[in-house]
Order: structure tokens, then sequence, then C-alpha cells
């Protein structure tokens, strides 16, 4: 009978463990009280004091707004919001190293808004990455959540 619900335990951790990482994809961190500018020019300060080069910031809000009446959208969610878009050469190099397949991860992203409905409150943050691959693949996506972590810290302290 031990055995039997001990593997009805396991069973059910194999089953939720993934569920459980598909709930919450994202790490955000919540900034009140400052203008949504100055939190955003917080991300690119602190995304470049770690001598990374953005490539692409995208103006999400402004792109809803745009196609709004395109697709009988519904009010605003955003008052604003972007997305940055960078890469790390040395994350690169030891994803690549992984597995060629890892290309995938690259560029990192980071993302803020300030929602409409929250005005004066600027949430940063980043996609969690799954927890897939071979053991030096993950090595390297904890690497990537913890320089995507520390950017975030200092954009909203």
């Amino acid at each position: 009978m031990r055995t039997w619900i001990a593997a009805l335990g396991c069973l059910v951790l194999v089953l939720i463990g993934p569920l459980a990482a598909l709930a919450d994809p994202t790490r955000t961190y919540v900034k009140r009280g400052v203008p949504y500018d100055d939190v955003k020019l917080d991300i690119e300060t602190a995304i470049e004091g770690k001598g990374l080069k953005i490539g692409i910031t995208a103006d999400l809000a402004e792109m809803l707004a745009r196609t709004t009446a395109d697709i009988a959208a519904g009010p605003a969610v955003y008052k604003s919001a972007h997305y940055y878009q960078f890469c790390s050469a040395a994350l690169a190099h030891k994803w690549a190293a992984a597995d060629p397949a890892n290309i995938g991860y690259c560029p990192l992203v980071m993302f803020s808004y300030e929602s409409a409905q929250q005005p004066n409150e600027v949430v940063v943050g980043y996609r969690l990455f799954p927890r897939t691959g071979s053991a030096a693949t993950r090595a390297v996506l904890d690497e990537a959540e913890a320089l995507l972590d520390a950017i975030a810290r200092d954009a909203v302290k």
C-alpha cells in the first residue's frame, strides 16, 4: 500500500510540476510614484550598465493604440508599454556551445508597462526560461535569468 501511495505522489509531482511553471511565466517588479519615462530610462541604463547594447526598443502601447480601430479592440490596456531586446555575446557563445538549437534564447527581452487602470505604478519584468535541455543549457539559462533579474532590480531601486 505504501508503495502505491509513494508512486501516486511521485506521479502527481511529475504531472503538476510543469503546470506550476506555466502559472507564472514572468518575473516582475513594481516601482510606484515615479514617472514611466524615468523608469524606462532606468531600464536602459541598467542594461547598458551591464555592457550590453539594446538592439530594439519597441513601443507596444503605441502599436496597440494605432491598431485598435483596425481590429475593433476594447479600451486601452496600457498607458505606456515597451519591450527591450538585447543580447549578451558571452551568453550566446555559451548557449551555442551547449546546443546549436539554443539560438532561440537570444535576444534577451525585458518589458515595462504602466497600465491604464493603475497609473503611477510601473511594472518591470522578463520572461522566465523553461528548464529544458542539457545541464549545460540549463546552467546558461540560470545565468541569463540572473542577469535579467539584476537588470530589473537595478531599474526599480
